[in-house]
């Protein structure tokens, strides 16, 4: 299955950001944050990836 790298880097800042805000915690709200601004947009070198469930 092939996955697009911008819908997948998406979809995956989002669960996180879920995760963050549920755990509702200032302190790892803030970190995660400071973490996700620093990383910004990224790179694979792809388009797309090869997911392989098996």
């Amino acid at each position: 299955m092939t996955v697009d790298l911008d819908d997948f880097l998406e979809a995956d800042r989002a669960f996180h950001t879920v995760l963050v805000k549920v755990a509702a915690n200032p302190i790892l709200d803030s970190v995660y944050g400071s973490l996700r601004d620093r990383q910004g947009p990224q790179s694979a070198g792809g388009d797309a990836i090869e997911m392989n469930p098996g």
